[in-house]
């Protein structure tokens, strides 16, 4: 039986970052899989765990689409980010795909967590005030 998921290509990939105490940049390229999400997780959460009310931001700009089953393992990175929060927490999402915008309201509204979605990964910095000149030339 042929699949209806189009299998990633190589240049697919997700890639976390620490760019300062507290703040992690998760970076999606390419068409992500659930497996790549599930792959991913284990790294994402050794990131966040020294943590405490960390800022994330998913930069999904040269993201070109993502498996519906992926929402699923997504539902564990942000229940993972919130156990970290005191509050909840909000991520920061850098996109302008309707349907990235879509999961993450549904994701935001089962797990707890606020989302506010940015077109450009430097109007996100400049928003909460945070000036990295050298990790913006490194991150998506």
């Amino acid at each position: 039986m042929r699949s209806s998921v189009p299998a990633a290509p190589a240049s697919s990939e997700i890639r976390s970052e620490s760019l300062a105490p507290n703040l992690v940049v998760t970076a999606f390229r390419g068409y992500i899989t659930n497996a790549m999400a599930e792959r991913q997780l284990f790294h994402f959460r050794s990131l966040l765990s020294p943590c405490v009310n960390p800022v994330w931001i998913m930069d999904m700009t040269q993201m070109t689409g993502f498996d519906p089953l992926a929402v699923g393992v997504g539902g564990e990175w942000w229940a993972f980010f919130k156990s970290r929060h005191t509050a909840g927490g909000e991520i920061l999402l850098i996109t302008t795909s309707r349907a990235a915008l879509l999961a993450a309201a549904s994701l935001s509204l089962s797990i707890g967590v606020g989302v506010r979605a940015f077109a450009t990964l430097d109007e996100c910095f400049e928003a909460i005030g945070v000036v990295l000149p050298i990790a913006r030339s490194n991150v998506g």
